[in-house]
């Protein structure tokens, strides 16, 4: 249904994007999977030809994007990646990595590690540093793969959702057209 206004089926939809939030990795390579799967079956009749032209829709550069949203740790990003080669692999789409919920320390790595020998023992000093460090591992693990990783900052804020659709506008839109 997502890919009918663009095939020019039903009423068009007043929309400039949809956002699809897939499900898991496998659960959603599986569902990209079912056009190819069944235009190869139904070769003949509305279903073939509906069938070939959503794969043909998914696969094209200019009308659907791929948005991989993880968070930076060693097991979420490795599934991130893993399901970035199987949309290449599957579609020939190089999906876009956003990483979530980066916690941006108030001072760099040098300045923190001097800190913590001049404060030895601090625990949010430690805690810092352990975050930093996890995080730039995956952060760079995701920089092998595609060169400038969206990130979007961990909000301290109950109610961030305003934020999260300023931040949504302002880093992940324009890598969309």
């Amino acid at each position: 249904k997502i890919t009918s206004g663009i095939r020019g089926v039903g009423p068009e939809l007043p929309y400039d994007a949809i956002v699809v939030d897939g499900f898991s990795t496998g659960h959603f390579v599986a569902l990209m999977a079912v056009p190819k799967g069944m235009h190869e079956i139904v070769r003949f009749g509305p279903m073939g030809e509906h069938s070939r032209r959503i794969d043909k829709v998914i696969r094209d550069h200019d009308l659907t994007k791929f948005f991989i949203v993880t968070i930076a740790e060693e097991l979420p990003v490795t599934e991130a990646i893993e399901l970035q080669h199987s949309l290449k692999d599957l579609l020939g789409q190089d999906a876009h990595f956003v990483c979530n919920r980066v916690i941006e320390s108030p001072v760099d790595m040098v300045d923190l590690k001097e800190l913590h020998q001049r404060v030895p023992g601090n625990e949010f000093i430690e805690f810092l540093l352990q975050v930093q460090k996890k995080q730039g591992q995956s952060l760079e693990d995701l920089r092998r793969i595609q060169d400038k990783p969206i990130s979007l900052p961990f909000s301290f804020q109950p109610h961030g959702e305003d934020r999260d659709f300023q931040l949504a506008q302002e880093e992940v839109w324009p890598s969309m057209s």
